[in-house]
């Protein structure tokens, strides 16, 4: 089964924004948000190994360090990235759960 939509949860201190596809979604600190698949591969590079292009998209990846007078890497960046965590969503007919429940419920004495 094809995994449609993604609840993101933002462990950072700050809101996010972030947009997909026309759409802003907005991502406060411990709250459970719904986005689309593709939105999560976009935004925050869900499920591939390489952040690199997510980091740079986000304006994370490095940093202005006045010593050198040059940007170098952030691993801040990377941190604000790997505090977002994902849980897959499954969506399925509402009789379907309900039948799920009351099979779970024990019997009445």
């Amino acid at each position: 089964m094809a995994i449609d939509q993604i609840f993101v949860t933002n462990k950072n201190e700050f809101t996010h924004e972030d947009s997909y596809d026309g759409e802003t979604y907005s991502f406060p600190p411990g709250v459970q948000v719904m986005i689309p698949f593709d939105a999560a591969m976009h935004m925050f590079a869900y499920q591939n190994p390489d952040k690199t292009e997510a980091l740079l998209r986000l304006g994370w990846a490095n940093k202005y360090d006045p010593t050198v007078k040059n940007y170098v890497e952030d691993p801040e960046g990377v941190r604000k990235l790997a505090n977002f965590v994902f849980e897959e969503a499954e969506v399925r007919p509402r009789g379907s759960l309900v039948s799920e429940l009351m099979a779970e419920e024990p019997a009445q004495a």
